[in-house]
């Protein structure tokens, strides 16, 4: 008789597990071991989703990314003027690092681990310029529908507002305290705005 093949729920529910680890151990200190206790599954269960830590990593941050680039398309396309943009933007950067605080600490970890790992380089080469033409496509749907003035450099103004959303997670990640921060989102949406090129 074949083995039972485990359910959706059950793979997702490791994932999270791993999800949970790596952001409260970091790569260096989470072990399959404590995954799959985690998880509530034997070890030999866990290896049938991930061959290895470096996988385990790989999946989390894959899963995360592609999830939120589909989110920025959908808030892009959502959009209704330049400043409507802006605060989708802003409110749905907030709602991330409220509700998966961990997950900045894994992504910008596992760029140090890049130099170690050819498959975690090559994911977040990869995974990353899904993101950054995820923003660019939205962009230019909002130039389209006159939401936004059609820039000069589609590619350069993605990778700016990008770059605006990467170092708010850093700066989060490293002092949390801002999220109590009077005026702080409105702040990143003014900031956003201004990119844009549009009139506050």
């Amino acid at each position: 008789m074949p083995p039972r093949v485990p359910s959706r729920e059950k793979a997702e529910d490791i994932l999270q597990a791993a999800r949970r680890v790596l952001g409260r151990k970091g790569y260096a200190g989470a072990t399959i071991n404590e995954v799959a206790k985690e998880a509530g599954v034997s070890r030999g269960l866990l290896h049938y989703y991930f061959k290895s830590k470096e996988d385990m990593l790989a999946r989390v941050i894959r899963e995360t990314v592609e999830a939120t680039a589909s989110m920025a398309e959908d808030l892009f396309k959502q959009s209704r003027d330049a400043r409507g943009l802006a605060r989708n933007l802003v409110q749905a950067m907030r709602a991330f690092v409220e509700s998966d605080p961990d997950f900045s600490s894994i992504f910008f970890e596992s760029w140090g681990l890049t130099r170690q790992s050819k498959r975690v380089d090559q994911d977040l080469r990869d995974l990353y310029h899904r993101f950054v033409e995820a923003v660019r496509s939205g962009l230019e749907d909002a130039a389209r529908r006159w939401v936004i003035p059609f820039p000069a450099d589609l590619q350069g103004l993605a990778m700016v507002i990008t770059a605006i959303l990467d170092g708010m997670s850093f700066q989060i990640m490293a002092m949390p305290e801002l999220l109590e921060r009077p005026g702080m989102w409105e702040a990143v949406e003014d900031a956003i705005l201004r990119v844009l090129d549009a009139e506050a």
